[in-house]
């Protein structure tokens, strides 16, 4: 599931990433919504294993996923008031999901 969710957040981003306006972002915000729970899920799920956890990297992670669904958020919210200046919310938001790739990456 958290692999689904992070491909639910990046997918969308990379196909729409050269738009200047119209993003839909409906997907990445259920994408972010799934991280964060099924990354709750797999600490939770380590901790009953007794397998230890680095809290530091658990809360940049989660920290980065809790920017990313803002970040998402915040450009339906403005979509909706009918402003389309949206395009660095949704840059924010694609980028952090894709160092927070790298970061599980280089960090494990």
């Amino acid at each position: 599931m958290h692999i689904v969710g992070l491909a639910a957040v990046i997918a969308p981003y990379l196909v729409q990433w050269r738009l200047r306006q119209g993003f839909d972002v409906r997907v990445m915000l259920a994408g972010a919504i799934v991280q964060l729970v099924a990354g709750v899920g797999l600490v939770l799920v380590r901790g009953a294993n007794e397998r230890d956890i680095t809290l530091g990297m658990v809360a940049v992670k989660m920290s980065i996923t809790v920017l990313i669904a803002a970040a998402v958020a915040v450009v339906i919210a403005l979509q909706r008031s009918g402003r389309m200046d949206v395009a660095p919310w949704f840059h924010t938001a694609g980028v952090a999901a894709i160092a927070n790739v790298l970061i599980a990456v280089v960090w494990a």
